[in-house]
């Protein structure tokens, strides 16, 4: 067997590379953990906006079904 041949403890990466591949790992998943908190917090904010300037609008809705035409009662 050759030298170049490696065991299955050894990987193709030193162990440098995957402390730098776990930092980047953290940055990633805190940056992607404030973007979600970010849009939450928005989505929540535009839906009590539009909640409340839908309750205080004139003709919320409360306007009664209009009559079919041309039915009768027999």
């Amino acid at each position: 067997m050759s030298d170049e041949t490696t065991t299955g403890t050894e990987g193709p990466f030193s162990a440098d590379d995957i402390q730098g591949f776990d930092a980047d790992d953290k940055d990633a998943g805190r940056s992607i953990g404030i973007m979600l908190s970010l849009m939450f917090i928005y989505t929540v904010l535009a839906m009590s906006i539009v909640g409340v300037w839908t309750s205080l609008k004139d003709g919320s809705g409360d306007a009664p079904a209009p009559a079919a035409q041309g039915a009768t009662d027999h």
